[in-house]
């Protein structure tokens, strides 16, 4: 319906209400890469949705609004990283790895299963792979349900309904 006609008029800015709600996942795969294809050709999708991880999926961009109140306009990365979004990594070769966290400025510590970082998955990846290092695992320790959670935990008591909602820019 709503959706179809906003597709057919081919707009310079998009805005969707918990898109994928009743859409099988088929549909979910397809919506999430349509939006993503206006982004990239310079449109802006707004997407409101309770959904953080539809909203983690797809965005670029994150307002966090709670009782009416913007808490917070960022980056997903800067929201994620303000949180102590990190990685847990798990490598045959941890000193390596650790050599190069120090390098790049990355806090680590050891664990029974391998390392804890400072840092996103992304970014460690990325310094393995130029590095050499082989990883045998690599997880994300937290993401936006955590800083969305934070960030209305630091504004006081819930007095209604808080929503996320993602921008691609």
């Amino acid at each position: 319906g709503g959706l179809a006609a906003a597709m057919r008029a081919d707009p310079p800015v998009l805005c969707l209400a918990g898109p994928t709600n009743g859409l099988a996942p088929p549909g979910v795969r397809w919506l999430r890469g349509y939006v993503r294809r206006l982004a990239d050709e310079g449109r802006t999708v707004l997407l409101s949705s309770h959904a953080l991880s539809e909203v983690e999926q797809t965005a670029d961009h994150v307002l966090v609004l709670a009782n009416g109140r913007l808490l917070r306009s960022s980056s997903l990365a800067a929201l994620r990283a303000e949180a102590g979004v990190g990685s847990r990594v798990r490598t045959p070769d941890p000193d390596r790895l650790s050599a190069a966290l120090e390098a790049a400025g990355h806090a680590y510590r050891r664990t029974e299963e391998g390392l804890a970082v400072d840092a996103a998955p992304e970014q460690v990846g990325e310094l393995a792979a130029a590095h050499g290092i082989v990883l045998h695992a690599l997880t994300e320790t937290g993401g936006l349900e955590k800083a969305f959670f934070q960030l209305i935990e630091q504004s006081g008591p819930a007095k209604g309904s808080v929503s996320a909602e993602g921008e691609l820019s």
